[in-house]
């Protein structure tokens, strides 16, 4: 009987990522608290440090008024 993988949801990803940021505790008592594997906290942390600059990198390109001109001044 194959195992199956388990699955984790997003918001629970995000919480051990920001957790990992924040440096505050290691990344085995992380994984411990969440009941995940050590290599998972710091393969989130890895994901969300590399997707933070496109998060922000679009923040204004979706308004219609946004004048790029004018926003540099």
């Amino acid at each position: 009987m194959p195992k199956t993988r388990k699955t984790y949801p997003p918001s629970l990803k995000a919480k051990v990522a920001v957790e990992a940021i924040r440096g505050v505790r290691t990344a085995a008592e992380i994984a411990k608290a969440y009941d995940v594997h050590p290599n998972l906290v710091a393969v989130w942390k890895k994901q969300a440090l590399e997707q933070l600059p496109s998060i922000f990198a679009g923040a204004g390109a979706g308004r219609p008024d946004s004048d790029p001109e004018k926003d540099a001044l």
